[in-house]
This record gives C-alpha cells, sequence and structure tokens, in this order.
C-alpha cells in the first residue's frame, strides 16, 4: 500500500498528504480484512522518518482501543494464531 496509489484510488488525485492518519489504517485494515493470509505491515516514508512512525503508532494504539499504559506484548506469530484460535500459516 502507497500513499500515491491510495490517494488516486480514494480521491482521484496525488498524493498531497490531503488523506489522514485514520484513513491510512482504515484501508490497511481493509486489505487485511481481504485475504486469508498475514500481512505484515511497517511504515516508510521519506518525509515521516521518526515522527511519522510515532504518530502512526499511536493511531494504531487509538484503533485498538489499547494505551501506552496497557502495552501488548510482542509473540511468534504462531503464538498469536494460538491466542486467535488459529492454526498454521495460509
Amino acid at each position: 500500500m502507497i500513499g500515491n496509489g491510495l490517494s488516486a484510488s480514494l480521491i482521484g488525485a496525488p498524493d498531497l498528504g490531503l488523506l489522514t492518519m485514520s484513513e491510512m489504517v482504515e484501508r490497511g485494515r481493509a486489505f487485511a480484512d481481504a485475504v486469508d493470509v498475514k500481512l505484515l505491515s511497517f511504515p516508510v516514508s521519506s518525509t515521516l522518518a521518526y515522527a511519522g512512525m510515532m504518530t502512526l503508532l499511536a493511531e494504531h494504539v487509538r484503533v485498538r482501543g489499547t494505551t501506552a499504559a496497557s502495552p501488548q506484548p510482542l509473540m511468534p506469530l504462531d503464538e498469536y494464531d494460538a491466542v486467535l484460535g488459529r492454526s498454521g500459516y495460509a
């Protein structure tokens, strides 16, 4: 998912910074919901750098309903699958 492609598909214009972080997160969620394979996402931006990544992480926390006071530990995908009641890799 790239900003220019997403902007073109949503508003028919180049990526001029008009889309909000929430819109980007929502489209990423729609991508993940559309497939039965695991997706790995990470922010890459020549303009956002570290501050942008922190904003993205804060938005993820806001959307997921967790707070910095209740961090979620990272775990291997197979353990995560077990928590969700799934098995194996698609």
